[in-house]
């Protein structure tokens, strides 16, 4: 263990209500850090606030969710296992920043003020993405420059390429911040920690086990699912569905389409939501939970949904959102042995992926083929 390592392993224990947030690559070990954080912070205080900014693999929500979250408890193994309702979620629908970036600058903004206003006695722990390179890196700059922080940890990695092109000092960050993230006064005076990747060390067993970070998301999503199951349901078509009438219900999708409501709900069909509450002081959706659109009667006007979520926390939602992440395969393979013939919402169709962009790809001819006038 480096001598920094071990000064930040004994550090929060002496912190004063700290703001930390950790940078790096991806694969570099950002998630464990956070636990291990996490865990040495309660020693000393009784909650901590733990700001995930991770789209793609969330440390508390689903995937596509920046979240603040209020932790009180030792977290003791992948986020799988300690899925928790934070305290204000904002529901974007992807896993991919760049695909919505606007949407993603103002909502980590929208969770910075709100923790200021609710949770300033209490430390942070920041959790940012992976993405070190050209946008990532001023979207990085950008969440530290707003969250004013008093520490900052940049996890290194052996492999140059998961690294940020430089370390985030001060005069770097205040230089290369994003402009969306205008601040009159902050903090750049925080200390900040350079260490090197934990999971690159000998002898250490990666988290994903294999997985690949589609395969991790898609174990979150069962994970969270699973809740509605027990001892008389084995499978979520057994799970009896809330009715709804859609007249009471805001249906919406993250792509800005001109749909009408039918349309969307035809979307929804068979798919994942976010339940929301829309209220005219926030400018974002407060995502409570989210459920399974089971089926919908156009003929009644009713929507069929089945959900986690208590009947108490269920009454606040009037906003559907329909997001670009979708169920496990799984779930709609494996419907239990009272579905019989052919399986819903499925279709053979050609083995080519249709959820991609069409995009082209530009590589350099060798040099050998190489003319030149």
């Amino acid at each position: 263990m480096s001598n920094t390592s071990f000064r930040l392993s004994v550090l929060p224990l002496f912190w004063n209500h700290p703001k930390v947030i950790l940078c790096g690559g991806k694969s570099v070990g950002k998630s464990s850090l956070l636990r291990f954080l996490v865990n040495k912070c309660l020693y000393k205080w009784k909650q901590i606030l733990v700001l995930d900014f991770d789209l793609g693999q969330c440390e508390f929500t689903l995937p596509g969710c920046i979240s603040a979250t209020v932790v009180e408890e030792p977290l003791l193994g992948p986020n799988f296992s300690h899925l928790k309702e934070p305290v204000r979620s904002v529901y974007l629908g992807e896993v991919d920043v760049t695909k919505c970036p606007e949407k993603y600058i103002e909502g980590c903004k929208s969770l910075i003020d709100f923790a200021d206003e609710n949770y300033s006695d209490i430390p942070w722990l920041v959790n940012t993405m992976g993405f070190t390179k050209g946008f990532g890196v001023s979207l990085a700059c950008g969440i530290i420059t707003y969250t004013s922080p008093t520490h900052v940890v940049q996890i290194q990695s052996k492999d140059r390429k998961l690294n940020f092109p430089s370390l985030l000092e001060p005069q770097y960050v205040e230089c290369l911040r994003h402009s969306a993230f205008d601040v009159a006064l902050s903090r750049t005076d925080y200390q900040l920690y350079e260490i090197p990747s934990g999971s690159e060390q000998p002898g250490f067993v990666s988290k994903s086990r294999g997985m690949s970070p589609a395969e991790s998301r898609n174990l979150v999503i069962l994970s969270y699912m699973s809740r509605m199951l027990n001892s008389n349901t084995s499978s979520l078509s057994q799970v009896t569905p809330y009715m709804i009438n859609m007249d009471k219900l805001k249906l919406l999708t993250i792509n800005e389409y001109n749909l009408t409501k039918s349309q969307v709900a035809a979307t929804m069909n068979g798919n994942m939501v976010a339940l929301c509450l829309e209220t005219p002081s926030n400018k974002f959706l407060d995502c409570r939970g989210f459920g399974i659109v089971r089926a919908v009667d156009w003929q009644n006007n009713t929507l069929f949904l089945i959900t986690p979520l208590p009947p108490s926390e269920l009454s606040g939602v009037n906003c559907l959102v329909k997001g670009n992440i979708g169920l496990p395969d799984s779930l709609y393979y494996n419907q239990g042995e009272l579905v019989t013939g052919h399986v819903p919402y499925l279709a053979h169709t050609s083995a080519g992926s249709t959820a991609r962009f069409a995009k082209r790809d530009f590589r350099s001819l060798p040099v050998t083929q190489r003319s030149y006038r």
